[in-house]
């Protein structure tokens, strides 16, 4: 052996080289870990100021299913680069929101994207500020808080606010 690596160095080591490129190929397709940063979600994740919910995103079913009014999503800012947010969908392509705040202010989601929401509307940057989503932007569903472990647990669908009008 070079160097006087033993046998088994070598073996442990190309065992971690061929991992490399399964966990690399999960991490892309089906699933990750990541931490739910601020209020926004509040009181659905970071119920308690200053903490951060790590979540886990299930990439797998955004490309085989389509989004739901109410699920819970990370996705890429629209206005700020390599910032990725949590928000809860609110409305799908078709549907007409009346944005939050505005009494007479209606929006058609396009088809391609969706609308979304802080559950926190205090302290939420979403839709009612840049606008309809694009679908690509999209990174998965978030399914599940998984530390700390005082929370973990499913996260819920909420019912379709009164503020979607759903075309029949």
């Amino acid at each position: 052996m070079p160097w006087g690596v033993s046998s088994v160095a070598w073996k442990s080591a190309a065992k971690m080289l061929y991992s490399i490129p399964v966990l690399i190929t999960v991490n892309d397709l089906v699933g990750t870990i990541t931490y739910a940063q601020g209020p926004s979600m509040q009181p659905t994740l970071n119920p308690d100021p200053g903490s951060n919910d790590w979540v886990l995103i299930d990439k797998w079913s955004t490309r085989h299913r389509k989004l739901q009014r109410g699920d819970v999503i990370a996705l890429w800012s629209p206005s700020e680069r390599r910032t990725l947010l949590v928000k809860r969908v609110l409305a799908v392509p078709e549907d007409v929101v009346r944005r939050r705040g505005y009494q007479h202010s209606y929006v058609s989601v396009p088809r391609g994207h969706c609308w979304v929401e802080g559950d926190n509307e205090k302290a939420s940057m979403d839709s009612n500020l840049f606008g309809a989503v694009p679908a690509a932007l999209v990174v998965g569903r978030v399914t599940a808080v998984v530390w700390p472990p005082s929370r973990w647990g499913r996260v819920k669908q909420q019912p379709i606010s009164s503020r979607v009008t759903v075309p029949r």
